[in-house]
């Protein structure tokens, strides 16, 4: 029997900030960096930039994501 292999949702713009947001609640977002994210999205860090250019533009999105929830 073939060893279980584990799948992990693909890695996107949504997951990202979806993990940034987690990540940050349970941190602070004083500790918050792009290396500790990408630890917790099981990923490399240079792959969070393919999908977020920089660290501004992922806090950027974790703010918008924040208002979006507000507004609901």
């Amino acid at each position: 029997m073939p060893p279980a292999t584990r799948t992990r949702e693909p890695l996107s713009r949504d997951r990202v900030l979806t993990g940034a947001l987690a990540l940050a609640d349970e941190i602070g977002i004083d500790k918050f960096t792009i290396r500790r994210l990408a630890s917790a999205l099981d990923t490399k860090p240079m792959t969070i930039y393919y999908h977020l250019p920089n660290k501004e533009a992922i806090l950027d999105g974790m703010v918008d994501r924040v208002f979006e929830e507000i507004a609901l």
